[in-house]
């Protein structure tokens, strides 16, 4: 099941990464108030309770940083959250990041944010940042990975404020194109279901107007139809 994290406040998703990493670094993960960070939303110092692994858990100094949008269609690869401009978001964490190394405060950095994340996209920004900051590990989570482990966890929503998000009544651009691509296969079956009158399609973009759907939510939906059902990349 795919949480919509973008209906959350910032402040809850950054209460739902430290419920996260209580459970994978260990009880002595906190966050902080709201305010200037210095880089990290929450820190954990010591030897994590189960990251990667409890046969060899990392040890050390973590920072923890939460990137929350509001956006359901974001993505890790999109050129203000990882371009290569100074104003991008990874530009900055990295600069911080490297101040925190200086001060002896960073050795291991996580990053979490409720955007998309593909295999190919997660392995260049985190050698990027290891390159740039001279971090040991740099682990990035995106809604995959936060769903993944999530699913481990079934009060974690809860006690980030988050049960809303719980329920099943929940619509993807996934879900949408879908049931568009199902209703498609079987237009010939409506068309010869009684009736010798044509079906009457309103265009896409009428339909959008009428559901008052954003621009940006309709591109994706359509993204991932022609991807995922017309085999166009």
């Amino acid at each position: 099941m795919r949480y919509p994290y973008h209906d959350a406040s910032t402040g809850q998703f950054e209460a739902l990464v430290v419920e996260l990493c209580v459970y994978l670094l260990g009880e002595g993960t906190h966050g902080f108030s709201t305010g200037p960070d210095e880089g990290r939303d929450a820190r954990f110092e010591g030897t994590a309770a189960r990251f990667p692994s409890t046969a060899k858990p990392l040890d050390g100094k973590f920072v923890i940083q939460a990137k929350h949008t509001e956006s359901p269609i974001a993505k890790f690869s999109d050129s203000d959250f990882s371009g290569d401009a100074a104003s991008s978001m990874i530009s900055k964490e990295v600069d911080r990041v490297c101040t925190l190394r200086q001060m002896d405060e960073c050795d291991h950095y996580f990053l979490f944010s409720n955007r998309r994340l593909s295999g190919q996209t997660e392995r260049e920004i985190r050698n990027d940042i290891r390159a740039s900051t001279g971090v040991e590990t740099v682990e990035l989570f995106g809604i995959e990975r936060i769903d993944q482990i999530l699913h481990r966890l079934p009060n974690a929503l809860d006690n980030a404020g988050l049960s809303e998000l719980k329920s099943p009544l929940r619509v993807s651009p996934d879900d949408l194109a879908e049931v568009i691509c199902a209703l498609d296969r079987q237009r010939e079956t409506f068309a010869h279901a009684g009736s010798s009158e044509d079906i009457l399609r309103t265009p896409f973009e009428e339909k959008n107007r009428i559901n008052r759907m954003r621009d940006e939510f309709a591109k994706e939906i359509k993204r991932t139809y022609m991807r995922n059902f017309k085999g166009v990349s």
